[in-house]
């Protein structure tokens, strides 16, 4: 088989969440790629979650984004046990209870219900002022002010919080 003179070339970024089918994939046509060239692939990534069109010089920034982003998923994550196991639960429910938040907190955000922003989302889900601001890359000990404040709201008469 001979190569063709002038070759259908797309240019793809996927995650490794596509082997759970939830990864997230970008591509750009080449000059010969034809319009059912990329669907093809939407059809074909898009069994494997989320596959979209982009410019090309936008592939690098969804390297730096979305090909990084599980690693910084499993950094949120493990602050979540953390917490959790702080606060006195055995490790493996806190990674269950931490990764079911992620997990539903992210389904709401892509079912755009939150608001534009996912800290602006953030605030809405959040009741009652347990979560004072939005924690930021870096600061990984938020599960504890939430936990600390519901202490409060469980024992007003002594302000003392659950496990402390």
């Amino acid at each position: 088989m001979a190569f063709q003179p002038t070759p259908k070339v797309i240019r793809c970024m996927t995650n490794t969440p596509v082997v759970v089918r939830e990864g997230a994939t970008v591509y750009a046509t080449g000059t010969h790629a034809q319009v059912e060239d990329g669907r093809l692939l939407e059809q074909l990534m898009g069994s494997v979650g989320f596959c979209t069109e982009v410019e090309e010089d936008l592939i690098d920034a969804v390297t730096g984004l979305s090909g990084s982003g599980p690693a910084y998923a499993f950094t949120a994550l493990d602050a979540l046990a953390d917490g959790g196991v702080k606060m006195g639960l055995p490790r493996r429910l806190a990674v269950r209870l931490g990764a079911q938040a992620l997990l539903g907190g992210c389904q709401d955000a892509t079912g755009l219900r939150a608001a534009p922003r996912p800290a602006q989302g953030q605030r809405l889900l959040s009741r009652r002022g347990h979560h004072p601001r939005p924690a930021r890359a870096g600061e990984w000990g938020f599960p504890l002010p939430a936990h600390q404040r519901c202490g409060g709201l469980l024992y007003p008469h002594t302000g003392a919080a659950v496990h402390g």
